[in-house]
């Protein structure tokens, strides 16, 4: 015999059980009537947002032959990831093993799916031959840095639903309403973020830094790199590359003349990753411009089939049906730099890059930086913040790779090494806009994208 969760009294103890197990905030939908849950799964909308912001880990890519009626692609792109779930009662949490999330950008859709398979408790009320039984019910998800704790209230069991229904709709998806404990790196506050990088840009100028520890003072800073440092160290935010978002959910970035990096993803398979950069550059970099006895790789690289004029290599994407933008179901899609005999020199298995984008990009802030230069030295030495401001919210591996074949985003590394030995890897995937015609962009390649200038 299955056994099942004990009910909350009331919805604030379940709130309550929830904070108390480390979550910051809560997402709340209203279950169907008629949902199928026999089948493990939950349906949880279109947005890809909800993808991003719910931890995971082992991201994968893969096609699946669409079971949907008169369907026109029968190769369907399916997002998922393995999420650490527990359900949870007023007497312990019980972990649910088989927990994915799944995305099928296509269409859009979101499920939840395996939340009951090979777990100890669970709730009766998501099998399909109680369902009745309970009246409305609510999926509560309480979302921690790194798991998701479940619970299911129901108006039969539970006291206090009505208060579900008043709690604000969640901005990302209209889907959910929300419920936030905390505001804090980890919380998703868009408006509190833009709030505060505002009240930085009303006290400018600011002196060009960078900040290299959480725990340190900022340290002033030389180079071009400096506005987004600068912006950084202001918000409490040390210097980083890791494939997660800055502050509050949010990726911020810094425009003002020049293309925007986006990324950083270090390829995954090819000579540059089995044999090493010292074996990529001496194959396929050339001297330094200062004859300083270093070896350099750099320049854009398009997703065109076309080979760039220095490297004299091709970015090309495998497997992927480039007309309608989508899996050829021939095998697993990846991006590479290739020579002219074909051979792999650095590639990208597109399940690496949609993890660093999807997550790294779930949201993002655009601020326009205001370079000040001083008179004897030519990189600026002070920024402003005070100009444009673009809040950005959902996005999915489609649209890169939409933009990537639109030359919206390119390759651009920076690869390097130097006389003494010593090398520096640098792959930026990065953003062909400026001041002018940033907006267009940005809005073809995220879901939402909303001006919060001055």
């Amino acid at each position: 015999m299955p056994n099942y969760t004990e009910p909350f009294e009331n919805v604030d103890e379940a709130f309550q059980a929830l904070r108390e197990n480390g979550c910051s905030f809560v997402l709340v939908k209203s279950l169907s009537g008629s949902q199928d849950n026999e089948k493990n799964q939950v349906y949880l909308g279109g947005s890809s947002v909800v993808f991003q912001r719910i931890p995971g880990t082992n991201l994968e890519t893969s096609h699946s032959k669409s079971i949907k009626p008169k369907t026109e692609n029968p190769n369907v792109l399916k997002i998922s990831q393995s999420v650490d779930f527990h359900w949870v009662d007023p007497y312990g949490t019980y972990k649910a093993p088989n927990t994915k999330l799944i995305y099928y950008p296509q269409y859009p859709e979101m499920r939840l799916s395996g939340f009951i398979k090979g777990t100890q408790k669970s709730p009766m009320a998501l099998r399909r031959n109680f369902q009745k039984r309970f009246g409305e019910r609510y999926l509560l998800l309480g979302i921690t840095k790194e798991s998701v704790l479940g619970v299911v209230v129901t108006r039969r069991e539970t006291s206090g639903c009505e208060v579900l229904e008043s709690l604000p709709r969640w901005t990302s998806s209209k889907i959910f309403r929300i419920r936030k404990f905390s505001v804090g790196k980890n919380s998703i506050d868009g408006a509190s973020l833009i709030k505060e990088i505002k009240k930085i840009a009303g006290t400018g100028p600011h002196k060009s830094v960078t900040l290299d520890r959480v725990d340190e003072l900022p340290r002033d800073f030389r180079g071009w790199q400096g506005g987004g440092y600068t912006l950084e160290a202001l918000l409490g935010i040390p210097r980083n590359s890791i494939s997660a978002p800055d502050k509050n959910g949010f990726e911020i970035k810094t425009f003002n003349k020049s293309s925007i990096t986006l990324i950083t993803t270090e390829p995954d398979f090819g000579i540059r990753q089995t044999d090493g950069l010292r074996v990529f550059l001496k194959r396929f970099g050339w001297n330094g411009a200062k004859d300083d006895g270093s070896l350099r790789f750099n320049g854009r690289h398009y997703l065109d089939g076309k080979s760039a004029a220095r490297s004299k290599l091709k970015l090309v994407i495998r497997h992927w049906d480039t007309v309608n933008n989508q899996p050829t179901g021939t095998g697993t899609p990846v991006i590479c730099l290739v020579n002219s005999r074909n051979e792999i020199a650095a590639g990208w298995s597109l399940d690496r890059l949609t993890e660093s984008w999807m997550k790294k990009h779930a949201g993002a802030v655009y601020v326009e930086t205001k370079p000040i230069q001083c008179s004897t030295d030519k990189h600026p030495r002070a920024y402003d913040f005070n100009g444009r401001i673009y809040k950005c919210e959902g996005t999915s591996t489609l649209q890169l790779v939409r933009a990537l074949l639109d030359g919206i985003i390119f390759l651009d590394s920076g690869d390097r090494e130097l006389a003494n030995g010593e090398g520096k890897k640098r792959t930026q995937w990065r953003l062909a806009g400026n001041n002018s015609r940033l907006r267009p962009l940005l809005e073809r390649i995220y879901d939402q994208v909303t001006d919060e200038s001055f």
